[in-house]
């Protein structure tokens, strides 16, 4: 679905295949890719892998695009 997002993306079917994926690496591929894609349903996705990831890293990845403003919602209901 990343790679061919203007045709395959779906919101509800992405989250319902990355709650399965086991590779780390993709939650953060997916992150990106929601910056890119839907950045107001990375929210949803955040709340769907919160236990999957690394919320440091995850943070660390958004300061870097400059976007960490977008997730305070997801932040403030995490702690």
């Amino acid at each position: 679905m990343i790679d061919h997002s203007p045709t395959a993306f779906r919101h509800d079917v992405f989250c319902q295949s990355i709650v399965k994926v086991s590779n780390h690496d993709l939650f953060y591929k997916a992150i990106i890719f929601y910056l890119e894609e839907e950045p107001m349903s990375l929210n949803d996705l955040l709340n769907l892998i919160v236990a999957k990831i690394d919320l440091a890293k995850c943070v660390n990845v958004l300061k870097k695009t400059g976007y960490i403003s977008l997730i305070e919602p997801f932040l403030k209901s995490a702690q």
